[in-house]
């Protein structure tokens, strides 16, 4: 469902395999748009992906602000790029975040803005809270 959502904003290097993106720390820009395209919010959150789902996305789990809540991330619809080394501090939280694996930059559709999941807490678009099960089995890890 995201992965007809999100629209391609900045265009990569080819991915690599995906199964080796595992425990890797990227950066998020989420750009919310209005119909003229003209970015009317604007998020950053980092993360490490937890999960591939073949054919579909990258599970990523929020760290930081977004703490205990996860973004699934089209990679089919997005390209990720390989991030430079050095510090990447956010812009609206402060967080500082040195040396991620990968970044990347979407844009969301103003026309179906409304048919994202909401959380009253979630840091951006589309993240969802992670479910308590799902946190005690990331707290063994």
């Amino acid at each position: 469902m995201l992965m007809r959502l999100i629209n391609l904003v900045n265009k990569s290097v080819a991915p690599h395999a995906l199964e080796s993106w595992l425990d890797k720390i990227i950066v998020i820009a989420i750009d919310e748009c209005d119909a003229d395209g003209e970015v009317k919010e604007y998020h950053q959150v980092w993360g490490k992906i937890i999960d591939v789902v073949p054919g579909q996305s990258l599970i990523v789990q929020l760290m930081g602000k977004g703490q205990g809540f996860y973004l699934p991330l089209p990679y089919s619809d997005i390209d990720i790029l390989t991030a430079q080394q050095g510090d990447y501090q956010l812009k609206r939280d402060g967080d500082l975040i040195r040396n991620p694996d990968f970044t990347c930059r979407i844009a969301i559709d103003p026309a179906i803005e409304g048919d994202l999941p909401e959380h009253p807490d979630a840091p951006c678009p589309a993240a969802l809270p992670i479910p308590d099960d799902v946190k005690e089995k990331l707290q063994a890890l």
